[in-house]
């Protein structure tokens, strides 16, 4: 039984019928104009064309919009105007569809020159973006010379933003990507930013973040934006910004697991070490983000790698003679805590930790505070917790000396610093946990 498309409704129905049981419009009515349908992949191609016309209005009011203004186009904008076309661009690919669209237009009251004017615009829409934004920031820069000139002039009257520094500044994505090397301007670029959203954009400062990797380009950052600028917009590590997240859904500050690094390394032993195919691929990518030192190549598995590596670290006696203290434990009939390995921050902890096991000390490296501490963005870990018999105290080793000197630090450092010595020493003797103080040789 052949199946036509009703003229009026557009749906499929027996050519047989007395009406169509969609619409009811009669048989006498659908003519013999009416295209059979021979093929059901034929007319499963065929799109509805009663939703066309709104969608081309929608498109070319948006495109107008985005396009017709002095208005930078983020990447959002551009991918919601082209989500909101896309489909028809898909089914308008194809011929028959195309050709049914053209054929009906007048039904749906469809102009076809806006069907063509709206799928060759769709076709170029990446290109026709670059070329709007680029001229977009080419007037910004121009239009604002004197603003970008004088921009950092209370800071340093001697840095001057180069073209580069200020297209960045002035572009207005949702991201944008600076590569650049070391000393290159990056730092000053993302201050420079900060202080053209409030003053340009009017971004008030408690709405924006400034995220970085490492502490010491936060205090960059935290010296330029917050007390040079005087813009208090919030400047954080990754790790801070994730912590205050964890904060909000919990009043225990979250604990941090050192031990999940024996995660990565329990998964490299297993797949990687014996795997040298695998294995050289792996260190070409890490080649990439950390400096392997030279030779790196020249062993046969990541095994003897790290062995090697291994015997340039520092190593507690306790973790290197872990394995045998154990043994021996075990045949004198003792039960002892199994040891692990043991790696330590400094070498001067490390001579604490060697102390301690020699003089047969029990102890525990960074072990979590046990009192609750109000206000705390973070859970405190001193360096050691010794244990003898029933009493219990406290090890603090500290980075400058008893007089508050370091070779090292900065007078300020030192300061802040030795503000976090007090109040260390101040916690405990208000919890009344027994603290013990060593101070580096300087």
């Amino acid at each position: 039984m052949p199946l036509i498309l009703c003229p009026e409704c557009n749906n499929k129905i027996s050519d047989r019928a007395e009406f169509c049981p969609h619409c009811g419009l009669p048989a006498k009515h659908f003519g013999t104009s009416v295209k059979q349908d021979n093929t059901a992949a034929d007319t499963n191609t065929l799109p509805d064309l009663s939703t066309l016309r709104n969608v081309l209005i929608s498109f070319d009011q948006s495109y107008q919009s985005l396009f017709g203004t002095n208005h930078y186009i983020t990447a959002r904008e551009l991918s919601g105007l082209k989500a909101s076309f896309s489909i028809w661009v898909e089914q308008l690919s194809e011929r028959t569809a195309y050709g049914y669209c053209s054929e009906n237009a007048p039904k749906f009251s469809i102009d076809m020159e806006t069907v063509n004017r709206s799928l060759r615009r769709y076709e170029t829409l990446n290109q026709d973006t670059e070329n709007h934004n680029t001229l977009y920031i080419d007037y910004i820069v121009e239009q604002n010379k004197s603003y970008f000139d004088n921009l950092l002039k209370d800071i340093d009257p001697n840095i001057k933003l180069d073209d580069e520094q200020r297209r960045a500044v002035a572009a207005g994505d949702d991201y944008c990507l600076l590569v650049a090397g070391a000393g290159a301007g990056k730092t000053t670029t993302m201050a420079t930013k900060v202080k053209y959203l409030v003053e340009k954009k009017h971004i008030p400062p408690e709405e924006i973040i400034v995220i970085s990797y490492t502490n010491k380009a936060i205090d960059e950052l935290k010296e330029r934006i917050n007390k040079k600028l005087h813009i208090p917009a919030r400047i954080c590590t990754f790790h801070s910004f994730a912590y205050d997240i964890v904060r909000k859904f919990s009043e225990t500050p979250p604990e941090v697991n050192y031990s999940a690094y024996n995660i990565i390394f329990e998964m490299l032993e297993k797949e990687i070490f014996h795997n040298k195919k695998l294995l050289r691929k792996v260190l070409l990518f890490l080649g990439y983000y950390f400096d392997l030192p030279a030779g790196v190549m020249d062993y046969d598995n990541l095994n003897e790698f790290h062995l090697a590596k291994a015997a340039q670290d520092y190593e507690t006696l306790k973790s290197g003679a872990g394995e045998y203290v154990n043994k021996v434990a075990t045949q004198r009939g003792r039960t002892m805590k199994t040891l692990t390995g043991e790696y330590l921050r400094s070498v001067q902890e490390t001579q604490i930790a060697s102390f301690l096991y020699l003089n047969g000390l029990d102890y525990e490296y960074e072990p979590v505070y046990p009192r609750p501490i109000m206000g705390a963005k973070k859970k405190y870990t001193p360096d050691f917790i010794i244990r003898q018999g029933e009493h219990t105290a406290y090890l603090e080793h500290f980075a400058i000396s008893e007089s508050n000197y370091s070779s090292i630090l900065t007078r300020e450092e030192i300061a802040k610093y030795s503000n976090a010595i007090k109040s260390k020493i101040e916690l405990h003797r208000l919890m009344g946990t027994t603290l013990l103080k060593t101070w580096a040789r300087v």
